[in-house]
């Protein structure tokens, strides 16, 4: 059961961030915020949990606005051009490709949200289910102890491949987790030194030779920064995430360029 609500959520987190950076408009805007705080929290899967009634809603109405700037309807009935703001809020007609495409990509977006709220409810009602065998328990501990000794040999099997699982899914997680900080590192060495040379790029080396140097002093300091360069590090992504996806909305090129210095290169 672990497994399978485990990577519903992950999937769940993966659709919501493949949409906002599909379908670029303020309303998805709100998608990456929640995507980048589902990522940043501590206890992630309990977040996911806690959110997704609201996420799943929320998809059934840009599904819906989807539907409509689907129907083939004039600008007079529904106009997508004149006020610039209809665009840059989602209500886009589709010009390059038919209406279907991005409806059902959109369905299937909405479909991961749903399965994780399904997710959600399933959880839920085991955890009520156990609670009311806690409560029930010494009436039913007698009839439990003869049924166990004739199920033994039946569950013998289900508990082998299941701690196989268990020893497949542990080992990889402690491989990824050995070796992720060093995914990391290369991305950050690999941001850092593209073309052009712009202010954003500076700081990913910044942090890349801080980690580095830290690293090399003191190892006992290293590991007591960990937290805090990544939680520091995390921050700064987000901050250039949110310049970066925003600055192709109308009019902020020039209020970015005006008050922060950034240009379209």
């Amino acid at each position: 059961m672990l497994p399978f609500g485990t990577s519903t959520r992950t999937a769940w987190r993966q659709m919501i961030t493949a949409w906002a950076m599909t379908y670029h408009s303020w309303l998805t805007f709100v998608l990456l915020i929640v995507s980048c705080a589902v990522w940043m929290h501590p206890d992630s899967q309990r977040f996911c949990l806690r959110i997704i009634p609201s996420i799943a809603v929320y998809a059934e109405f840009l599904l819906f606005i989807q539907y409509v700037c689907g129907l083939k309807l004039a600008q007079v009935e529904l106009p997508d051009e004149k006020p610039m703001i209809l665009r840059q809020l989602g209500f886009e007609k589709p010009r390059t490709s038919p209406p279907v495409f991005p409806l059902l990509l959109k369905s299937l977006f909405t479909s991961a949200f749903w399965r994780t709220l399904k997710q959600r409810m399933v959880e839920s009602e085991e955890e009520s289910a156990e609670q009311n065998w806690l409560f029930s328990l010494p009436l039913v501990r007698s009839a439990h102890h003869e049924g166990r000794r004739h199920s033994t040999v039946k569950s013998g099997s289900l508990i082998n491949e299941d701690s196989r699982m268990g020893r497949f899914l542990a080992a990889l997680k402690s491989n990824v987790s050995r070796y992720w900080i060093v995914v990391n590192l290369a991305l950050l060495l690999v941001i850092s030194v593209q073309n052009p040379v712009v202010m954003y790029r500076i700081f990913y080396m910044l942090f890349f030779l801080l980690f580095l140097a830290c690293f090399q002093l003191s190892f006992p300091l290293w590991r007591k920064l960990q937290c805090a360069f990544w939680m520091i590090m995390l921050a700064y992504c987000m901050c250039v995430l949110t310049l970066i996806y925003t600055y192709q909305f109308h009019g902020l090129p020039y209020f970015y360029a005006e008050y922060l210095g950034m240009s379209d290169a």
